[in-house]
Protein backbone atom coordinates (compact mmCIF):
# COMPACT_ATOMS: atom_id res chain seq x y z
CA UNK A 1 0.00 0.00 0.00
CA UNK A 2 1.24 3.90 -1.32
CA UNK A 3 2.15 6.40 1.70
CA UNK A 4 0.06 9.38 1.27
CA UNK A 5 0.98 12.94 2.38
CA UNK A 6 -0.70 14.74 5.20
CA UNK A 7 -1.26 17.33 2.57
CA UNK A 8 -2.58 15.88 0.50
CA UNK A 9 -4.98 13.37 3.04
CA UNK A 10 -6.21 17.08 4.11
CA UNK A 11 -6.85 18.12 0.80
CA UNK A 12 -9.13 14.61 -0.07
CA UNK A 13 -12.64 15.12 -1.24
CA UNK A 14 -14.01 11.99 -0.67
CA UNK A 15 -13.60 9.17 2.16
CA UNK A 16 -10.41 6.67 1.46
CA UNK A 17 -11.00 2.91 2.45
CA UNK A 18 -7.08 2.02 3.19
CA UNK A 19 -4.40 4.25 3.27
CA UNK A 20 -1.23 4.59 5.38
CA UNK A 21 0.24 7.52 6.28
CA UNK A 22 4.03 7.90 8.21
CA UNK A 23 5.10 11.28 10.25
CA UNK A 24 5.68 12.46 13.75
CA UNK A 25 3.09 12.59 16.69
CA UNK A 26 2.84 16.03 17.16
CA UNK A 27 -0.13 15.55 20.10
CA UNK A 28 -1.96 12.74 22.13
CA UNK A 29 -4.88 12.92 24.49
CA UNK A 30 -5.76 9.55 25.93
CA UNK A 31 -9.08 8.12 27.02
CA UNK A 32 -9.53 4.09 28.54
CA UNK A 33 -11.34 3.10 25.39
CA UNK A 34 -9.36 5.12 22.53
CA UNK A 35 -6.37 7.68 22.00
CA UNK A 36 -5.94 10.77 19.63
CA UNK A 37 -3.11 11.19 17.80
CA UNK A 38 -1.87 14.34 15.73
CA UNK A 39 0.13 13.26 12.98
CA UNK A 40 2.07 15.27 10.66
CA UNK A 41 4.82 14.83 8.18
CA UNK A 42 6.45 17.41 7.11
CA UNK A 43 4.74 17.80 3.97
CA UNK A 44 2.31 21.19 5.28
CA UNK A 45 1.82 23.09 8.12
CA UNK A 46 -1.74 21.08 9.69
CA UNK A 47 -1.56 18.27 11.41
CA UNK A 48 -3.44 14.87 10.67
CA UNK A 49 -6.13 14.13 13.72
CA UNK A 50 -6.18 9.93 13.95
CA UNK A 51 -8.00 8.03 16.12
CA UNK A 52 -6.91 4.53 17.73
CA UNK A 53 -9.60 1.89 19.07
CA UNK A 54 -8.57 -0.41 21.93
CA UNK A 55 -9.15 -2.92 19.65
CA UNK A 56 -6.61 -1.94 16.99
CA UNK A 57 -3.36 -3.89 15.87
CA UNK A 58 -0.56 -2.19 17.59
CA UNK A 59 -2.32 -0.37 20.33
CA UNK A 60 -0.36 -1.98 23.08
CA UNK A 61 2.58 0.33 21.81
CA UNK A 62 0.29 3.66 22.95
CA UNK A 63 2.31 3.15 26.30
CA UNK A 64 5.43 4.24 23.78
CA UNK A 65 4.10 6.42 21.85
CA UNK A 66 4.98 10.46 22.70
CA UNK A 67 5.17 13.77 21.17
CA UNK A 68 8.05 13.03 18.73
CA UNK A 69 7.47 8.96 18.33
CA UNK A 70 7.58 8.63 14.62
CA UNK A 71 4.66 6.49 13.68
CA UNK A 72 2.76 4.71 10.74
CA UNK A 73 -0.90 4.25 10.35
CA UNK A 74 -2.85 2.23 8.89
CA UNK A 75 -6.41 2.68 8.44
CA UNK A 76 -9.48 4.43 7.19
CA UNK A 77 -10.28 8.01 5.97
CA UNK A 78 -13.60 9.01 7.54
CA UNK A 79 -15.47 12.43 7.49
CA UNK A 80 -14.75 13.68 11.53
CA UNK A 81 -17.62 14.26 13.29
CA UNK A 82 -15.82 16.53 15.71
CA UNK A 83 -15.35 20.66 14.70
CA UNK A 84 -12.05 21.93 13.50
CA UNK A 85 -10.81 19.23 10.85
CA UNK A 86 -13.10 18.02 7.78
CA UNK A 87 -11.06 14.39 7.81
CA UNK A 88 -9.81 11.86 10.46
CA UNK A 89 -7.86 9.09 10.34
CA UNK A 90 -9.59 5.48 12.10
CA UNK A 91 -6.38 4.00 12.73
CA UNK A 92 -6.80 -0.44 12.07
CA UNK A 93 -2.80 -0.61 12.48
CA UNK A 94 -0.43 1.21 14.58
CA UNK A 95 3.57 0.53 14.23
CA UNK A 96 6.21 2.37 16.20
CA UNK A 97 9.11 3.30 13.63
CA UNK A 98 11.09 5.36 16.27
CA UNK A 99 10.39 6.54 19.98
CA UNK A 100 11.29 9.88 21.12
CA UNK A 101 13.06 10.67 24.42
CA UNK A 102 10.37 11.47 27.03
CA UNK A 103 12.57 14.83 28.18
CA UNK A 104 12.14 16.03 24.63
CA UNK A 105 12.15 19.65 25.87
CA UNK A 106 9.18 21.09 23.13
CA UNK A 107 6.07 21.18 23.52
CA UNK A 108 2.60 22.07 21.78
CA UNK A 109 3.17 25.28 23.52
CA UNK A 110 4.52 28.97 22.95
CA UNK A 111 8.25 29.09 24.39
CA UNK A 112 9.74 32.02 25.39
CA UNK A 113 13.24 33.30 23.75
CA UNK A 114 14.88 32.96 27.53
CA UNK A 115 13.83 29.21 27.63
CA UNK A 116 14.92 28.47 24.23
CA UNK A 117 18.15 29.55 24.97
CA UNK A 118 18.87 26.90 28.06
CA UNK A 119 18.70 24.21 25.33
CA UNK A 120 22.18 24.23 23.86
CA UNK A 121 21.60 21.93 20.91
CA UNK A 122 19.14 24.66 19.48
CA UNK A 123 21.56 27.57 20.09
CA UNK A 124 22.94 28.80 16.54
CA UNK A 125 26.51 28.09 16.22
CA UNK A 126 28.80 31.16 16.15
CA UNK A 127 30.04 32.02 12.89
CA UNK A 128 33.53 33.30 11.96
CA UNK A 129 34.37 36.52 10.45
CA UNK A 130 38.12 35.71 10.37
CA UNK A 131 39.18 36.52 6.57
Amino acid sequence: MKNIRVADILLSEAEVESLVVKGWVRTKRESKEFVFLEINDGSCLKNLQAIIAADAIGFDLMERVGTGAAVSLTGALVESPGQGQKWELKIGELELLGEADASYPLQKKRHTDEYLRTIAHLRPAPTSTAP
